[in-house]
C-alpha cells in the first residue's frame, strides 16, 4: 500500500544513514525496521521525519499501487492496541490511514459502526479527534479502553504498575490456588468450557471485582474478553460455533498461559506507544440512528453490518457471559431486536419497517420471495436497507458541509439471487444529499454457489 523508497533516497543524497535518521528523529529502531519493511507507520511518525529533514511527505512516502487497500482485520493481528482483540467482522488500520491521508489534527472523524475501534482508536494515534457509535456492549468496552489507555500513553501519564502485578498474581497461581474456583459456574454457558478455562475464568473475574482502578479494571476485562473464546470448545468461522476434534487439537489454547502471554501483549504495546498529543475521544451512542451530531464531523470512516446473515451479538456471547452482560442465552434475545437488521434473528413480527420504494430493490424482495429457501430472507433483506436508510440520514445530519463519507461495503446473495448492497445504498446515499467521489474495489470473493461478490470503498462528499 505504501513505499519509502523516496525516504531511502533522501537518505542517501544526503549521506545519512537509517540510525542517524533513527537517532535524529526520536524513532524507535522497532519503527525503523517497520519502515524498512513498508509497513504502514502513523503519520505523527511520518510526520516527525519531515521535520527532522525538512523535507515534504512525497519525499518520504509514496503510495505502491502493487499492495492493495486491506479490507480485513487480519493485518490488524500485527499491529500494537489494534490487535487486542480479534475482530472478524472488522478492516485494518491501513485502510484507515489510507482513508484519513490528507486529514490536519484537530479535524473529527466518526464511525458510526465503531466495532472495535479501529476508525477512532487510528484517528486518536493520528492526532485526531475520534468519535464513535457501537451498539455491542462487548465492542464498545474494546473501543472505550483502547483509546483510553493508548491516549494516556501518548501523553505519557499511563502508570503500568497494578497491570504488571496482576500479571505476575497470574503467574504465580498454582493448581491448588486455582482448584479454589472450581465450584463456581456460569450456568449454561458451562457446556463451551473445559475445567481449565472455567477456573481460570472464575480467577480473572474475581480479579476485575477486586480492582479499584477503572482503566485497569478495563484492561483486565480485555484479557479475558480478547482470549475466552481460544480458551474455550468454541471457534470462530464465520460464525462462533463448536469446534470439532481437529480444530480443538490445534486451536484450544491452557488459560493461565493465554492470560499471562496477553497480559504481556497489552503491557508491550502500551510501553512502546510513542509520546505525541492525542486526539480528544467520545462515545456518541450506542446506535448511529439515536445520534444527535450536527454539522461537526469532517469525515466518516466506517463499515456497516454487512448484509448477510451474520449475528453480531450471538458472535460475542461468551465475552457478553464471562463479562456479566448476561446471564443466560435466553437474553441474547433482547440484543437480536437491536441494531441493523443484517441476519435472520434480527427477523421479528414486532419490528416495523419504513417502505423502502425504488424499481431495483422491489425487483430483488420479489425475486427473493418467489425462490429464497427462509421466508424471513426477504423480510430481512427489506429491514436491512429501511434502517440503512435512518442510519445514512443521521451520517448526513452529522457531517460539515464538504464532508466526507468512506463507506466500506459487500454484496450478497442469497439462494442464488445476487443482492447489490453498494448499488442500492449507492442510491440512498446519493439521495440524502451526497454526492459520489469515487470508489475502489478492496477484493473480490466467491459464494458457495460460485458467484462472485465484492468489497468495496464507497467515497462520497456532502454537498
Amino acid at each position: 500500500m505504501v513505499s519509502y523508497q523516496p525516504l531511502w533516497e533522501t537518505l542517501a543524497r544526503r549521506g545519512m544513514s537509517k540510525t542517524s535518521l533513527s537517532e535524529a528523529s526520536g524513532i524507535t529502531p522497532s519503527t525503523m525496521a517497520r519502515l524498512a519493511r513498508n509497513d504502514n507507520v502513523s503519520l505523527i511518525t511520518i510526520e516527525k521525519i519531515c521535520k527532522t529533514l525538512n523535507v515534504e511527505i512525497e519525499d518520504v512516502v509514496t503510495r505502491d499501487e502493487q499492495r492493495p487497500l486491506s479490507g480485513t482485520f487480519r493485518p490488524n493481528k500485527n499491529e500494537p492496541v489494534h490487535r487486542w482483540f480479534p475482530y472478524l467482522e472488522g478492516y485494518s488500520r491501513q485502510l484507515v490511514e489510507y482513508e484519513l491521508r490528507n486529514r490536519q489534527a484537530g479535524e473529527v472523524v466518526y464511525d458510526p459502526f465503531g466495532g472495535s475501534g479501529t476508525t477512532p482508536l487510528t484517528a486518536v494515534m493520528n492526532g485526531l479527534d475520534g468519535l464513535y457509535s457501537e451498539i455491542n456492549p462487548v465492542m464498545s468496552l474494546i473501543a472505550q479502553t483502547k483509546m483510553k489507555s493508548t491516549a494516556l500513553a501518548m501523553d505519557g501519564e499511563l502508570d503500568l504498575s497494578r497491570l504488571r502485578n496482576w500479571q505476575e498474581r497470574f503467574r504465580g497461581l498454582d493448581v491448588v490456588g486455582l482448584k479454589a474456583h472450581e465450584n463456581r459456574s456460569l450456568g449454561d454457558f458451562d457446556r463451551f468450557f473445559d475445567e481449565d478455562a472455567l477456573l481460570g475464568i472464575h480467577v480473572m473475574r474475581e480479579f476485575i471485582e477486586e480492582e479499584s482502578d477503572d482503566l485497569i479494571r478495563d484492561l483486565l476485562k480485555v484479557v479475558l474478553a480478547s482470549i475466552v473464546v481460544p480458551v474455550s470448545r468454541m471457534i470462530r468461522r464465520g460464525d462462533l460455533r463448536f469446534a470439532n476434534d481437529r480444530e480443538r487439537a490445534k486451536n484450544v489454547y491452557p488459560f493461565k498461559e493465554t492470560a499471562i502471554a496477553k497480559f504481556g501483549e497489552l503491557i508491550n504495546d502500551l510501553s512502546g506507544v510513542p509520546r505525541a498529543r492525542p486526539g480528544y475521544f467520545a462515545f456518541v451512542s450506542e446506535d448511529v440512528r439515536d445520534s444527535d451530531l450536527r454539522e461537526c464531523v469532517d469525515v466518516v470512516v466506517t463499515s456497516p453490518p454487512y448484509l448477510n446473515g451474520t449475528n453480531y451479538f450471538r458472535n460475542t456471547k461468551l465475552e457478553m457471559r464471562v463479562l456479566n452482560i448476561i446471564e443466560s442465552e435466553k437474553e441474547l434475545g433482547g440484543f437480536y431486536q437491536q441494531g441493523i437488521t443484517a441476519g435472520i434473528n434480527n427477523v421479528s413480527s414486532r419490528r416495523e419497517y419504513e417502505t423502502v420504494e425504488f424499481p431495483a430493490f422491489e425487483e430483488i424482495v420479489s425475486a427473493l420471495e418467489a425462490d429464497a429457501y427462509d421466508s424471513r430472507i426477504p423480510v430481512m433483506v427489506t429491514g436491512y436497507f429501511a434502517d440503512m436508510h435512518k442510519a445514512i440520514s443521521k451520517i448526513h445530519e452529522a457531517l460539515k458541509s464538504g464532508g466526507v463519507l468512506s463507506f466500506d461495503i459487500g454484496d450478497s446473495q442469497f439462494a442464488g439471487v445476487h443482492v447489490p448492497t453498494h448499488t442500492l445504498l449507492d442510491v440512498m446515499i446519493r439521495e440524502a444529499g451526497f454526492e459520489a467521489l469515487d470508489q475502489t474495489v478492496l477484493r473480490t470473493r466467491r459464494s458457495r454457489n460460485g458467484m462472485t461478490l465484492t468489497q468495496r470503498v464507497m467515497r462520497y462528499v456532502k454537498e
